[in-house]
């Protein structure tokens, strides 16, 4: 159940849950990037504005973060595939939490977001799942360099 897999959560299998991400959130951005309301489009660009102005606070990073990451699940237009992404955010929550700390990997993050956010800016669906499937990449590479895992 995914409680007996929070409950054994480890450094191996939280590396294991980021390539999980790598080949899922590609995915919700290409339908994102074709789906998205004005309205998900403004919130998305508030988010990454605030990370932009605020970049030597990692509380305010990881909130902004989550949700930038929660509205495109939403944006994906499908209730199910949302509802997957958002269960492996909550999994792996605890080691975003302890790599987002570094000034350096949340300035990568705020680069990536930005990628992002042109892709589903000009709504283009293949550069959204390039610029999330890298950004996936730098997390997944984050959380290497922090835990050796």
């Amino acid at each position: 159940s995914p409680l007996d897999f929070f409950v054994t959560l480890s450094a191996s299998n939280m590396a294991e849950l980021f390539d999980a991400r790598i080949q899922y959130e590609p995915m919700i951005a290409r339908l994102a990037a074709e789906r998205l309301t004005d309205t998900q489009l403004r919130r998305l660009h508030e988010l990454v504005r605030h990370q932009v102005d605020a970049p030597e606070n990692p509380d305010l990073f990881h909130d902004t973060d989550v949700e930038f990451h929660k509205t495109i699940l939403d944006a994906s237009g499908n209730a199910f595939l949302s509802r997957i992404g958002k269960l492996l955010q909550v999994l792996g929550d605890q080691g975003r939490q302890a790599f987002q700390k570094r000034r350096s990997i949340r300035a990568q993050s705020v680069q990536d977001h930005q990628a992002i956010m042109a892709a589903l800016s000009a709504r283009d669906p293949e550069a959204a799942h390039r610029a999330m499937r890298q950004h996936m990449v730098n997390v997944r590479n984050a959380l290497k360099e922090v835990t050796g895992a």
